[in-house]
């Protein structure tokens, strides 16, 4: 009572390292695939150990894979593509 109010605030680069983004390469998978198994054995148990690389590899004109990095070292990943199919869009979110 009787304080006014306070507002604590803090650079983003102070508490999280900044992160790089760029194309990933087949390198990155040994990385990735650490991020990965700590998050879930799904991935690798479901679909092989070298996944993230043929995911990689696969590369082309419709489909893209960027990876994040901290230090040089590869810490998240991203996959997209042009080729949508809006009929399962449609399904899948109302």
């Amino acid at each position: 009572e009787g304080h006014p109010p306070m507002v604590l605030s803090c650079n983003r680069s102070q508490v999280i390292a900044p992160l790089g983004i760029r194309i990933a390469r087949v390198e990155d998978h040994d990385n990735l695939a650490a991020v990965f198994d700590a998050q879930s054995e799904v991935v690798t148990s479901v679909y092989g150990d070298f996944f993230i690389a043929e995911l990689i590899e696969a590369q082309n004109d419709e489909n893209r894979a960027l990876v994040a990095e901290v230090d040089g070292r590869a810490v998240g990943l991203m996959c997209l593509t042009s080729d949508v199919d809006i009929n399962v869009l449609a399904q899948c979110f109302q």
